[in-house]
Formats: structure tokens, C-alpha cells, sequence
């Protein structure tokens, strides 16, 4: 509050307030669901990173800035290291002028907005650090994992939600693999293989869908009567 100025007050305001909100979390009791969920996301042993990827960064503005510089800043206040594949030779996007106003945006949001906008890509390494390469194909297919994860389903149809999703995907003509998918009915669970990038989309379609069934409240009235009054009602 004294000084709103003060980049690393900043950056500390909000790595406290993520420690806080996860402390709230990590106390709450688990659900039956939350508890296989996590299983399943520790068997598929896909990469995360440590910090929560929406997590809100601080008001960011770069005037021809150098890439390699920005992605620099963006990693210093979200507390993670940054590499970079040489054998893609990211050099000639990573030297290039941006400007940019992050401003409301998450680290996520952040970091696909730059990267995007420069031909570039990430890949999360581990929970500390991510590496950087040109954007293409063959890039893509070089260094994306393929993993695999199951969700289990409180609500939604396995089968129905399997064609949502392959529908969707079907749709991104810009994928080099296209995910598996592939329904449990007994367990109503889904099991994808897919990178790693492609499973985080995945995951937010699921429990964006995974959703109780809308219903509708319908009040009955019983009324008891005579068969005279009701011959003389008609």
C-alpha cells in the first residue's frame, strides 16, 4: 500500500495470497471423486508446475521490449526457471522488439499471449522450470510427451461426453496427434493419451461438462371429492 510502485512487494502480495488459498484448499475434506481424481493424476505422472498456472501476475507493460527479455519477467514473478531448446533455434523470435500490456491476465494467459504471438511454445520440464522452442509441427512432435490420464465422471455419460470431445478436437486442424479416447461404462470414466498441452484443454472440457442434469420442479396437487359433486361437475 505505500508503495503500489514496488514490483517484488508485488509479486510477494501474490505468491502470499496463492499460499493462503491453497492452505484453505489443501484443509477441506476431500470427496470420494476429488480423492480418485488425484490418484489417477499421479499415476499419469504428467509434468505440472508448482504454481498454479492462474494465478494472477502483477500489471505487466513492455514497449519494444526484446521476447527473450518479457518471458524473462514473466517467469521472475511467477518464481519458475526458463530453458531453451537449442536444436529448434529460437534465437531469431527470442531477439525480436514486443510490446505488450499484461494487464488482469494470468501466468498462463501470460505466457501463451507471448509466446503465441512470437512462433513459440512451451513445455513444462517440471515443477520448477519450462523449456521454449519454435513453434511447428515437427517441433511439437519432438518434444511434446504423450500421457496418459483417466477422469472419472460424477454426472455426464461416458460415451456422450467421448463424442463432444472428439468433435471438438476434430475441429483443431492445427494438432499434430490427435488424442485417443477412450470410454469405461462401467466405471463411467474416460482414459485420453494425448500431450500434455491438449490433456490440460481436455480436462477443462470435462469439468466444464461434468455438470448434475438440469431439473425441473413440477407441483402436484391431489384433491379428494365425492362422485355426486363430481357427476355434477361433469
Amino acid at each position: 500500500d505505500l508503495d503500489a510502485s514496488n514490483a517484488l512487494a508485488a509479486a510477494k502480495v501474490i505468491e502470499i495470497d496463492r499460499l493462503i488459498r491453497q492452505r484453505i484448499e489443501d484443509a477441506r475434506p476431500k470427496s470420494q471423486m476429488q480423492e480418485l481424481r488425484e490418484q489417477a493424476r499421479k499415476v499419469s505422472a504428467v509434468p505440472q508446475l508448482s504454481v498454479d498456472p492462474r494465478v494472477p501476475l502483477p500489471a505487466l507493460n513492455f514497449n519494444q521490449t526484446a521476447v527473450r527479455d518479457v518471458i524473462a519477467a514473466i517467469a521472475a514473478f511467477a518464481g519458475i526457471n526458463v530453458t531453451y531448446d537449442s536444436a529448434s533455434q529460437p534465437e531469431n523470435n527470442l531477439s525480436k522488439p514486443y510490446t505488450a500490456n499484461l494487464t488482469g491476465v494470468t501466468l498462463q494467459d501470460a505466457l501463451n499471449q507471448v509466446l503465441g504471438g512470437n512462433m513459440l511454445f512451451y513445455k513444462v520440464v517440471d515443477s520448477k522450470t519450462i523449456l521454449i522452442a519454435t513453434d511447428n509441427p515437427s517441433n511439437r512432435g519432438r518434444l511434446e510427451d504423450q500421457v496418459v490420464q483417466i477422469f472419472y465422471l460424477s454426472h455426464a455419460d461416458a460415451n456422450e461426453l467421448m463424442t463432444v470431445i472428439q468433435t471438438i478436437m476434430n475441429q483443431l486442424n492445427t494438432l499434430g496427434v490427435k488424442p485417443v479416447i477412450t470410454p469405461n461404462k462401467a466405471s463411467n470414466s474416460i482414459m485420453v493419451r494425448t500431450t500434455v498441452p491438449v490433456m490440460a484443454v481436455i480436462e477443462r472440457l470435462i469439468h466444464s461438462s461434468d455438470k448434475p442434469r438440469a431439473e425441473v420442479v413440477i407441483d402436484v396437487e391431489i384433491l379428494e371429492v365425492s362422485r355426486s359433486t363430481s357427476a355434477q361437475m361433469g
